[in-house]
């Protein structure tokens, strides 16, 4: 049975291991997350906030409902939802280092492009310890 997005997250948060990290990328191949966008362009074209690592490298951050939005950013802002068809294949066409699901929270994760790059292909990665920067508590 899988395991919706939210549960994955809290029992990946709660211990880390090769099966926490596996039952969260095949929640996360199926889930729906909500994106802060920012205000449209000029052209009416919608246009994802995005954030930072402590590098200066871009992150897409997604969140599992909105009261996560509001952790990150209290003052509030435009969503978009999206699925995973469609977040996935997107975080790879812009210049995300990978994408930070729930930031600011207790079940805050970072996921690596390479991992997404694994799910768009329609692979459910498997993991060793040596693989730890790929998924990690955010």
């Amino acid at each position: 049975m899988r395991k919706e997005i939210s549960l994955a997250l809290a029992d990946f948060c709660r211990i880390d291991t090769s099966a926490t990290r596996e039952d969260l990328m095949m929640a996360l191949s199926e889930a729906t997350l909500i994106f802060p966008i920012a205000p449209p362009s000029e052209a009416g074209n919608m246009q994802l906030a995005f954030t930072s690592d402590e590098m200066g490298r871009p992150l897409l951050p997604g969140f599992t409902d909105r009261a996560h939005v509001l952790t990150w950013l209290p003052q509030g802002t435009d969503i978009a939802a999206a699925s995973a068809s469609g977040f996935l294949p997107a975080l790879l066409s812009g210049p995300f280092v990978g994408l930070v699901i729930n930031s600011k929270s207790e079940t805050s994760v970072f996921v690596s492009r390479e991992v997404i790059q694994m799910l768009v292909d329609g692979h459910l990665p498997s993991f060793s310890e040596a693989d730890a920067e790929l998924i990690q508590r955010w």
